[in-house]
C-alpha cells in the first residue's frame, strides 16, 4: 500500500481514491515505485486533523500544525524544546510498509526539510528516530539522528558548526555511530536532508546508510549491521519527526522555548529527487 497526502481542499474526497490508484500502479511497477509510499507538506488545520486522517498517529510534547515558516504551501510542523532533556515530535506509524522482515522491504530514503529561526537556542538534539514498534511493545531498536552543536554535547547558546550523527540507541541498536559528518546548520534557512538505510541480511554485515544535505552526499558507512539475531522480528516501521533537546546537566534554552520547523516529509525506496537549501520570507512579527 502507498499512503499519498494532499494538501488541498479535495484532500478527503480524494484520499482513497489515491491508495487504490498508486497500489495498483505499485502492483504494476513490481517492486519498484515511481512515488513515494508517503509524502506530506504538513497543510494540515491542527495535530489532531493530520494524526486523525493517518498515517501519523502520536504525538509528543509542544507541536503544532504553524503558519509561521513553509518550505512548501502555507504551514509547516513546528516543534518546540521547553527545557532540558525536552522530547517533542509528531510519530508516522508504516506497519508492512516501511520496512522489515515481515514485508521483505529492507530499503529506505526519509527526506524532510529543517529551518530554525534567528533566535534558536542550539544545543544537543536528536533530529529525528526511525524505531522498532509494532515488532514487540518495548521499542527494541531505535535509531535517532543527532545534531551536537559547536560540538559541545548538550551545551546550550552554542554557535558554529557541529557533528550529525546516526547512532544506536537502544538494546538491539548496539550503541554504533553509523554516519558522522559536520555541518553547521544555517538559520532562517530551509535545509533539505534525506537519509538511507539499507538493512543488513540477517547474520551479514551488509548494512548501509547515507546522508545527503541540499543533495550533496555528506556521510555514508556500508558494511555495517543494523539487525540482529537477538531480535530477528524486529522491524523499523515507526519515524519520529521531531525528537529530543539537550541532556541532563545543561541549561534549559534561552530564550525559550526552542522551536524548528518541518516541512515537506516523504518515504521512499528510491531517491526524492533535488531540491536545495533557499533563504526563509520575512517571518511574521516576534518569530526572529
Amino acid at each position: 500500500m502507498i499512503f499519498m497526502m494532499k494538501s488541498n481542499s479535495g484532500r478527503y474526497a480524494d484520499y482513497f481514491r489515491s491508495i487504490v490508484i498508486a497500489g495498483m500502479a505499485f502492483l504494476l511497477a513490481g517492486t519498484a515505485s515511481a512515488a513515494p509510499w508517503f509524502q506530506d507538506d504538513l497543510e494540515w488545520n491542527s495535530i489532531s486533523e493530520a494524526i486523525s486522517s493517518g498515517p501519523w498517529t502520536t504525538r509528543d510534547g509542544d507541536v503544532s500544525i504553524s503558519t509561521d515558516f513553509a518550505a512548501s504551501g502555507s504551514k509547516s510542523l513546528k516543534v518546540c524544546y521547553g527545557g532540558v532533556e525536552a522530547q517533542s515530535y509528531l510519530s508516522l506509524d508504516m506497519p508492512g510498509v516501511v520496512f522489515g522482515n515481515h514485508n521483505g522491504k529492507t530499503h529506505i530514503f526519509l527526506r524532510w526539510k529543517e529551518l530554525r529561526p534567528t533566535n534558536y537556542d542550539w544545543a544537543g538534539e536528536k533530529l529525528n528516530r526511525i524505531v522498532g514498534h509494532f515488532a514487540n511493545e518495548y521499542v527494541t531498536l531505535d535509531y535517532p539522528m543527532v545534531w551536537w552543536a559547536d560540538g559541545y554535547q548538550g551545551t546550550a547558546g552554542t554557535n558554529g558548526p557541529g557533528v550529525i550523527q546516526l547512532f544506536g540507541n537502544s538494546q538491539y541498536s548496539n550503541g554504533a555511530n553509523h554516519i558522522s559528518t559536520t555541518y553547521a546548520i544555517p538559520r532562517n534557512t530551509w535545509v533539505t536532508f534525506e537519509l538511507e538505510l539499507k538493512l543488513n541480511d540477517m547474520g551479514q554485515s551488509n548494512g548501509e546508510s547515507r546522508l545527503w544535505i541540499d543533495d550533496v552526499l555528506k556521510a555514508q558507512v556500508t558494511g555495517t549491521v543494523f539487525r540482529y539475531p537477538q531480535n530477528p522480528a524486529f522491524t523499523m516501521d515507526r519515524i519520529w519527526m521531531g525528537g529530543w533537546w539537550s541532556p541532563a546537566g545543561g541549561p534549559g534554552p534561552s530564550p525559550g522555548p526552542a522551536c524548528r520547523y518541518i516541512d515537506d516529509v516523504s518515504v521512499s525506496d528510491t531517491r526524492s529527487g533535488s531540491n536545495t537549501s533557499v533563504a526563509a520570507p520575512n517571518p511574521p512579527s516576534g518569530i526572529l
